[in-house]
């Protein structure tokens, strides 16, 4: 279970083997530690060196966020994070090229995904409503898999071909999303359109979780193929991530869609737009309801959790052949 504690002057704590999460009203929750996969603790909350203690103890992450679902810090000691050799193997598994083809897989499924889902939208609505944009994405999904492992800038190509697919993706929900949200393309940072804010917090939840996967697995997370690598960049993660997007938006689409959210969930803090309490309790629970359901657009009979560790573990298994 991951658990998110976001109430104002909340405290987390810990008595004897089990976490307790006590709000501003004085009402405590208590868990046991093998209860807990995850803790993540927004701002203006506490917790004390006890709980920090029974956490790492326990390869259990603690994990800070902001008021828009940003990772700004966390405790973190998986043992098997230092694993030399699965690094070493890594190394020369990026450095033989390998690793090409194994992003390139993901980019693949990334775009599946976004058809399904433009598909499953349409077929819903009983009428053709993307016809344009599917042509332009699997035009562009087809022209990735052509593309050659020894072709120059593999990563510009691949992404150029990705980038178009997106452009039409978000362009296909516009038409079915409520004029009054107005949303078109995507923001990254300091958005202040409702549903990028929406799709960020979501995308903010699927890296803590993927991160997470990845790290249990002793990967060196800043060792990219296709996302730009730099300072405090995870690339990995970045291109892990992108078979799994199609979880965030999918619930993005549901609560714009099916109206179950309003302007006062949206609110001005410190001179940015931000995500009520209300609104951020209600997407947790729909992340987690998400990841107990069936990944509609492969083939493996798996829930969305069991897909992303089964794709952690393949790759594990690709560095170490």
């Amino acid at each position: 279970m991951e658990i998110y504690i976001q109430e104002n002057n909340s405290k987390l704590s810990a008595r004897k083997e089990s976490f307790v999460i006590k709000n501003y009203s004085g009402r405590e929750m208590v868990l046991n530690k093998d209860l807990v996969e995850k803790i993540v603790i927004d701002r203006k909350c506490s917790l004390s060196s006890e709980a920090i203690f029974l956490a790492m103890k326990n390869s259990i992450p603690i994990i800070f966020i902001d008021s828009i679902g940003k990772v700004v810090g966390k405790f973190f000691d998986f043992s098997n994070e230092r694993d030399i050799e699965l690094r070493y193997q890594q190394y020369i598994f990026f450095q033989s090229g390998k690793i090409k083809e194994v992003a390139k897989e993901w980019v693949i499924k990334k775009i599946q995904s976004q058809i399904y889902h433009l598909k499953k939208i349409e077929k819903n609505r009983k009428e053709e409503i993307f016809s344009k944009e599917l042509e332009i994405m699997e035009k562009n999904l087809q022209n990735i898999v052509k593309v050659d492992l020894e072709t120059e800038n593999i990563q510009e190509v691949i992404m150029g071909y990705e980038g178009v697919c997106g452009r039409n993706y978000y362009l296909g929900l516009s038409k079915v999303i409520p004029k009054k949200w107005n949303f078109t393309h995507r923001e990254h940072q300091n958005s202040e359109n409702p549903y990028n804010l929406v799709l960020n917090y979501l995308y903010g939840m699927l890296y803590i979780r993927c991160e997470g996967e990845l790290s249990k697995m002793g990967v060196d997370l800043y060792l990219g193929a296709f996302h730009s690598m730099g300072k405090n960049k995870k690339s990995l993660l970045f291109d892990f991530i992108e078979p799994f997007r199609i979880l965030a938006l999918e619930i993005a689409y549901t609560c714009f869609s099916r109206k179950l959210v309003g302007v006062s969930d949206f609110e001005k803090d410190e001179e940015k737009v931000i995500i009520s309490k209300k609104l951020r309790k209600q997407l947790v629970e729909m992340f987690n309801e998400k990841l107990e359901s069936k990944v509609g657009y492969i083939e493996e009979n798996l829930l969305y959790k069991e897909y992303i560790i089964s794709e952690a573990k393949k790759f594990v298994g690709e560095l170490r052949k």
